[in-house]
């Protein structure tokens, strides 16, 4: 990822590259980006995420996902060039099961990074 002014672009494998506008949080003042990230580059968080997935709850959000339509996106936030998934696993897992290949993500990126 490269981030140059108020926008990154995201160089994905096999993919072309995708720029997207950064916005900042008026009270952290964090910067993210919203993103159709293919599913190849999400990883957990395990450090925000400990959990694991639970069956059941899966098959509920996969059954609603065949008809609907995702309300909020799943949050992430870049770490080492690594997308890791802290907020939204199982509607983002319940999504591969329907066959989508990319998940609506929120992506948080460190001040540091970049």
């Amino acid at each position: 990822m490269e981030r140059v002014g108020n926008q990154v672009t995201m160089y994905w494998n096999n993919a072309p590259s995708e720029t997207v506008f950064l916005h900042q949080c008026p009270v952290t003042k964090f910067s993210y980006f919203y993103a159709l990230v293919p599913v190849a580059h999400l990883l957990n968080d395990p450090d925000l995420q400990p959990r694991p997935l639970e069956p059941t709850r899966m098959w509920e959000l996969y059954r609603h996902f065949l008809r609907y339509t995702q309300l909020a996106p799943a949050v992430c936030r870049l770490v080492d060039g690594q997308i890791l998934l802290f907020d939204g696993q199982h509607k983002t897992a319940a999504q591969v099961w329907a066959g989508r290949r990319r998940a609506e993500c929120k992506v948080y990126l460190d001040p540091d990074a970049l």
